[in-house]
């Protein structure tokens, strides 16, 4: 199977922060058996990532976005999504429910931004996050499948260990054996 990843964020682009998310889930594809095919970094622009998500899921069969899914305006990876596919963007009530609860129980106010978190493509299923707010999603449509992963590093790693690889083993039984000489 092939896989590309996409990388958002515009702190990526302009080399504020390093892209060490893309390079952790490069490896976990490789101990997967995935054909790693290409890795993209796009600025937080609605049209560049439905656009460059187009261009991927034409030559792969899996594409992660990381980055984007958090409550502000700039947080724009749930429509690109839903725009690259040619689906609606809805609202999870379930989503927002836990999103209320657990800023509560945080003993956070409540922010009307926040609920844009509960958004997804049609179709999709929202992954909670183990750690933070902004869920994660995997949508599968004619074939190709879509999985978006927050961007801070502790939300990445701990969408990787519970949700991530266990999808990646239901795809595939191949894992490499490697060490390091």
């Amino acid at each position: 199977m092939t896989a590309e990843i996409l990388a958002v964020g515009t702190e990526i682009l302009l080399g504020q922060i390093a892209d060490t998310n893309s390079q952790e889930l490069g490896r976990l594809l490789a101990d997967y058996g995935f054909d790693h095919y290409r890795r993209t970094t796009v600025g937080d622009n609605l049209k560049r990532i439905a656009d460059a998500l187009a261009e991927s899921l034409q030559r792969a069969d899996v594409v992660f976005t990381i980055g984007g899914l958090g409550p502000t305006q700039d947080d724009v990876t749930r429509e690109a999504i839903a725009t690259a596919l040619g689906v609606e963007l809805v609202e999870d009530q379930p989503t927002l429910q836990w999103l209320k609860e657990r800023v509560q129980r945080q003993n956070r106010p409540w922010l009307e931004s926040l609920g844009r978190q509960a958004q997804k493509p049609e179709g999709a299923t929202l992954w909670p996050n183990p750690v933070g707010t902004a869920p994660g999603l995997l949508i599968e449509r004619q074939g190709k499948t879509v999985i978006a992963l927050p961007g801070p590093k502790g939300e990445f790693r701990a969408m990787l260990e519970q949700y991530v690889a266990p999808y990646l083993a239901k795809l595939t039984s191949a894992t490499l054996q490697y060490r390091v000489l």
